[in-house]
């Protein structure tokens, strides 16, 4: 039977004043340093990405001001039309890209002949030139898509945040365009990269009427309109337009929780529908890899190649039906 002495107590009680004092100071060392300089590399990230974007976004305001456009936009609108080009940015608005629209349009041009002579010349089939090219081609649009739905759903979080500071900010005295510029310091990106960009606008002169129509058609959100619906039913016949924004803000937290809902209920069919599409692909692909033998005649063989076309046609076409379903589920 072994007996502790009073020499084995003290030396276990200095083991534990060091490990707690290398704990302090490890814990001091974090909140002290490291803690604040990822504050600070937190803050100074945000705030760099905010100010380069609203660089951009405030260009693409200055150009329409101009009188005289680049050369590329000038061959855009003849070769596309002014009307299909307007619509184009558009898109690329909604989607949060502030970049020139003749720009992304060399490069899905550039992406559709870099797929056409992908199959044509190394894979020496013109059918398959023309499914990649119409594979790269579709791709930017379905990433555009895909940004528009996460900037509206990023809006729509925001907006009964934005409608409770504004309708606190009217009732404290402040006139609409001060609180419009208020809503742009305060609130994140991208609602308040928006307001910032309005309240650009009405340095230029133009009405807050006008700014706020031109800003819903760069954000596709249904609780915006009803904002900038509010404000212009205001403005001409008058009305406490405070509450008017509070209960907007109460009906739109309203439609984000059923939407949450709606969302986790067909979590399940939207999870099957990515499945459907993305196992035949992968399958497809992994053969081609590891059983080039086995796949190879549908590249190569004439009638194989009509049925890869038609295998690729009707999975398109049951992606977007599946698509379809789950969206008007959720709505």
């Amino acid at each position: 039977m072994t007996t502790i002495t009073h020499r084995d107590l003290w030396y276990a009680l200095v083991l534990s004043a060091v490990f707690v004092g290398v704990l302090i100071f490890l814990w001091g060392c974090y909140t002290l340093v490291i803690e604040p300089w990822q504050r600070r590399r937190k803050v100074s990230q945000r705030l760099s990405e905010t100010s380069e974007a609203y660089v951009r976004r405030i260009q693409i305001l200055k150009s329409r001001f101009e009188e005289k456009a680049p050369l590329t936009i000038v061959v855009s609108r003849f070769l596309l039309g002014k009307d299909r080009l307007a619509k184009f940015e558009k898109m690329l608005m909604q989607a949060d890209i502030y970049y020139n629209p003749a720009i992304i349009l060399q490069i899905i041009l550039a992406l559709i002949l870099g797929g056409f002579f992908l199959g044509a010349f190394f894979l020496r089939s013109v059918l398959l030139g023309l499914v990649f090219a119409f594979f790269f081609g579709i791709t930017p649009f379905l990433y555009f898509m895909k940004r528009k739905k996460q900037k509206t759903m990023a809006v729509e979080r925001q907006m009964p945040d934005a409608m409770e500071l504004l309708a606190r900010s009217l009732r404290a005295g402040h006139t609409l365009p001060s609180a419009v510029e208020l809503l742009g310091e305060e609130l994140e990106h991208p609602l308040g990269t928006e307001f910032r960009i309005a309240n650009e606008e009405q340095r230029f002169g133009i009405p807050i009427q006008d700014s706020l129509m031109s800003m819903i058609k760069r954000i596709d959100s249904q609780d915006l309109r009803y904002f900038v619906t509010a404000v212009l039913i205001q403005q001409e016949s008058g009305g406490n337009l405070a509450e008017v924004l509070e209960n907007i803000s109460h009906v739109i937290r309203g439609r984000l929780n059923m939407k949450a809902k709606i969302r986790a209920l067909t979590a399940e069919g939207r999870m099957s529908a990515v499945g459907l599409t993305v196992l035949p692909v992968v399958a497809f692909l992994l053969l081609i890899i590891f059983r080039y033998s086995y796949q190879h005649v549908m590249l190569t063989h004439p009638l194989g190649q009509k049925l890869t076309f038609a295998a690729i046609v009707l999975l398109v076409i049951g992606a977007l039906f599946m698509r379809q379903i789950i969206n008007n589920v959720e709505v």
